[in-house]
């Protein structure tokens, strides 16, 4: 299996990116129950646009195998932090469900790390098991262990930190 990942362009934003999104809000209402279908029978997905806009952090990305459309990820770079002077934040991270427990998900999250070196973080909230323990084996895998992990009980989430600076 060829695992990539590409840029999303304007026209898959408007499309693709937005069906994607809605297959992952469906999956995520189960972790978080302010998700409610609107009177069209969709999710609210307005923070697309908002990201979309942000063209000098927001980067969307379309994972693929073999060529198929597999899943898509959202990253926001290069954010202010006090402590670290710049953080990428993977924001948005789904494969869909007939390609997960293949590693497409690993690769593909090492890709999308590699392609943008510095301080990383991302957060997963506390009843979704399954990403709790798909972010600890490939953080742990990546950085060689070297990752931190927070619990955050009043958001509800962990937050996992790193470095891929050589």
């Amino acid at each position: 299996m060829n695992v990539t990942i590409e840029p999303a362009t304007q026209t898959q934003h408007g499309t693709l990116i937005r069906n994607l999104n809605q297959l992952y809000i469906y999956e995520f209402a189960r972790f978080d129950p302010h998700f409610e279908l609107g009177p069209d029978g969709r999710f609210d997905d307005s923070d697309l646009d908002e990201a979309w806009a942000d063209t000098e952090y927001a980067r969307f990305y379309l994972i693929r195998v073999d060529g198929v459309v597999a899943g898509y990820s959202i990253l926001i770079l290069n954010i202010e932090d006090d402590e670290l002077g710049f953080v990428h934040e993977l924001a948005e991270f789904f494969v869909l469900a007939p390609y997960q427990q293949q590693g497409i998900g690993e690769q593909a999250a090492r890709q999308l790390f590699d392609l943008h070196p510095g301080h990383w973080e991302l957060c997963v909230l506390e009843t979704n098991l399954h990403a709790l323990a798909f972010w600890r084996k490939i953080l742990s895998r990546y950085s060689q262990g070297i990752y931190n992990e927070e619990h955050r009980p009043e958001e509800h989430d962990y937050r996992f930190a790193f470095s891929n600076l050589k």
